[in-house]
């Protein structure tokens, strides 16, 4: 069982280390322009944007509410209240205000509102890996909440894992 645990986590070190090494290639391209960020989302040129998605691989969507599920696009920017979801083997890369967000295969994650239990940057993770690199900041605080689990800080970065039974930080 040992050489089976080795296994599953060097398979799961192999699969952060891609999507790391997708994303910077990903995120070194240029950022959106203003003209460009309010065709997507008339907020943008405010600072009120949400979460740009910088890179999709693999089937991925997202949805507000009720609402129907929709593919993500490079370019989309997604506000509070949106869920994302991928599918197996893929990955979403999200950025906002230099912070960054690489979502792992078979996840979910939904934006909160801000000022969500009194933090600027909040989101409920109810399934699979979520790897945040979160700009420090002394004005601000970000927040994961999973089923067994809470994270509060101020900067850094972390992999929040949300499994049946069993969650980790």
């Amino acid at each position: 069982t040992a050489i089976a645990r080795s296994a599953m986590s060097l398979s799961f070190i192999r699969t952060i280390l891609g999507a790391a090494l997708l994303g910077v290639g990903l995120l070194a391209t240029a950022p959106a322009g203003a003209d460009e960020l309010a065709a997507i989302d008339p907020n943008a040129r405010t600072g009120a944007a949400g979460w740009r998605v910088d890179g999709v691989t693999g089937e991925a969507s997202a949805h507000r509410d009720a609402g129907a599920a929709a593919p993500l696009a490079v370019g989309q920017v997604l506000s509070a209240g949106s869920e994302v979801a991928t599918g197996a083997g893929a990955v979403v890369f999200l950025s906002h205000n230099g912070d960054r967000l690489i979502i792992q295969p078979n996840s979910r994650l939904r934006i909160d509102e801000p000022g969500t239990a009194g933090l600027l940057d909040h989101f409920m993770q109810s399934l699979g890996s979520v790897f945040y690199d979160v700009e420090p900041r002394k004005s601000r605080s970000f927040g994961v909440t999973a089923p067994y689990v809470a994270a509060v800080i101020k900067g850094t970065r972390f992999l929040t894992t949300v499994g049946p039974d069993k969650n980790s930080v």
